[in-house]
């Protein structure tokens, strides 16, 4: 099975319009949120605008304010454990396996991870995502925006990443087209572009809009290249 975990430079940068996109590319993919906080309901987004049926979306831990997982958390009177992360992890790895054993099919799995906010974002008062992440047979795949700012704010994160030994499979890019920054953070990082795209009204750009009431025109084809089903796709970049 191939499982990317989807994470970005900061919140609302894009992880789940990216997660739509790869998922409306890649139609036996299946997803999965682990932790959602406030009231968006980003597993609903990726479904409408996907076309993904309701077997291929897996639930995950659901708070009742956006912020981060840990603080969230708290406020409903909870904690997020890292084994019961694990434990349902597993248990999507597993149903992911056998929906295709069901269809009898010889396409190898994908399983899309959305992460709650940035990489760096506390699951609880010990523990960030990639102690979550770490030791897992995955790779990240990271969302950058394309304005001002988001040189500094991805190499950041790739270091982050790097630093924690933690596969890079490739950048997305989302945002209006900006081919200098895209460039200037390619070379600085040396690593693979996935894609770039935009949807003007998302509401994290400067169109706002709600992710209920609004369907974005997503590219058919994110991932043009094909690198995500490249055999290589999990070696550390």
């Amino acid at each position: 099975m191939r499982i990317y975990f989807i994470t970005a430079t900061d919140t609302d940068a894009g992880k789940t319009m990216t997660s739509a996109a790869l998922m409306k590319q890649y139609g036996r993919a299946h997803y999965w949120k682990p932790v959602q906080t406030g009231t968006d309901r980003d597993q609903e987004t990726v479904r409408r605008l996907s076309g993904a049926s309701a077997n291929r979306l897996h639930l995950g831990l659901t708070f009742s304010e956006p912020l981060s997982p840990h603080r969230a958390a708290e406020l409903d009177n909870q904690e997020i454990h890292l084994q019961d992360l694990d434990q349902r992890y597993e248990q999507v790895c597993y149903q992911v396996n056998a929906s295709v054993r069901d269809a009898a099919s010889e396409e190898e799995p994908i399983l899309f991870i959305e992460g709650a906010g940035g990489l760096l974002v506390p699951i609880n008062r010990q523990c960030l995502w990639p102690h979550w992440l770490q030791g897992k047979d995955l790779s990240i795949i990271l969302v950058c925006r394309t304005g001002l700012g988001t040189i500094n704010h991805s190499l950041l994160s790739v270091e982050a990443i790097r630093a924690r030994n933690l596969p890079l499979a490739g950048l997305v890019f989302f945002g209006p087209e900006n081919p200098d920054n895209q460039r200037t953070i390619q070379e600085f990082s040396g690593a693979s572009i996935i894609g770039q795209f935009d949807v003007p009204d998302h509401p994290g750009g400067p169109g706002g809009g709600s992710a209920e009431t609004h369907t974005w025109a997503l590219p058919a084809a994110l991932d043009a290249s094909g690198l995500l089903l490249q055999s290589s796709h999990q070696k550390a970049q």
